[in-house]
């Protein structure tokens, strides 16, 4: 599991991405929970937006979270965002607008 936790200045946009990988979905199955402590995150989050993203181990993928370039990182987990309308959600909110 991932944790990239996000301040922003005004604390307007704070948010919280999880990347979970295979083993993160075997070990949920089987009733083993995961936890996120924000208060251990080094950041000061304020009512943090969470996404939860999956991901298999891919070559691309680590290079773009050892790169530390946010905005490709968000870019990336973005791609394949569906807003479905029974989820009465807002669809991806523009995390890549940081200040």
């Amino acid at each position: 599991m991932i944790i990239l936790p996000i301040e922003t200045t005004d604390h307007k946009r704070d948010a919280v991405i999880v990347v979970l990988d295979p083993n993160n979905l075997e070990r949920l199955n089987v009733a083993d929970p995961a936890e996120i402590i924000l208060r251990q995150c080094g950041k000061n989050l304020i009512n943090p937006t969470i996404m939860i993203c999956f991901e298999k181990p891919a070559k691309e993928f680590s290079a773009i979270i050892n790169s530390g370039d946010l905005k490709a990182i968000i870019k990336f987990l973005h791609r394949g965002w569906k807003v479905e309308p029974e989820d009465h959600d807002n669809g991806p909110q523009k995390l890549s607008e940081l200040n």
